[in-house]
C-alpha cells in the first residue's frame, strides 16, 4: 500500500489523501484477510494518483478594428491625423469602466490579457493629433473563455 493510504479492517475500504508528490501509479496492491486459520487474497489492483488540474480563471480577448476615414461630423480624416485609440471595456453595455489608451495611430488590433473569464462589452474611439476624441464605435459583446 502507498504510505499515504489507509486500510479500514472493519469495512475493507482503502482511503487516503495523496499530495502532489504522490502522483503516479501504485501497482500490484494486494489485500489479504485471515481469520487465523484460513486466508483469502483479493486480485492485485493499481491505484493511480493523477495531478490536480487547476482550471484557468483568466483569459485574453483579441480585438480588431478598421481605422476611420471620416470624423464624427462627416469631414474626412486621414490616417496621418490619427494619434491613437481608446478601448473601453465593461461587464455591462452602460458601464464601460476599463479604459486602455493606445497612443499609436497605426494600430488596428490589440490583445487584452489577464481578464477574468466571462462576457464583456467593448467599444473603441479614435483621437486625432489635436486630441479631439470621437464617439464610441458600435458596442460589441465579446467572450473570454479558457
Amino acid at each position: 500500500m502507498p504510505n499515504w493510504a489507509d486500510f479500514n479492517t472493519q469495512n475493507g475500504t482503502v482511503s487516503g489523501s495523496p499530495t502532489d508528490q504522490d502522483v503516479g501509479n501504485y501497482n500490484n496492491i494486494q489485500i489479504t484477510v485471515s481469520d487465523g486459520t484460513d486466508s483469502a487474497t483479493l486480485t492485485a489492483f493499481t491505484i493511480s494518483v493523477n495531478p490536480v488540474v487547476v482550471a484557468q480563471t483568466t483569459g485574453s480577448m483579441s480585438l480588431r478594428w478598421t481605422a476611420p476615414t471620416t470624423r464624427t461630423d462627416g469631414s474626412s480624416l486621414s490616417l496621418a491625423d490619427i494619434k491613437g485609440y481608446c478601448i473601453y471595456v465593461g461587464t455591462t453595455r452602460d458601464n464601460l469602466q476599463m479604459q486602455i489608451e493606445l497612443a499609436e495611430g497605426d494600430l488596428t488590433s490589440y490583445v487584452l490579457d489577464n481578464l477574468e473569464l466571462g462576457e464583456y462589452y467593448v467599444a473603441v474611439s479614435v483621437y486625432d493629433q489635436q486630441d479631439i476624441m470621437s464617439s464610441y464605435s458600435n458596442i460589441v459583446l465579446k467572450s473570454v473563455v479558457n
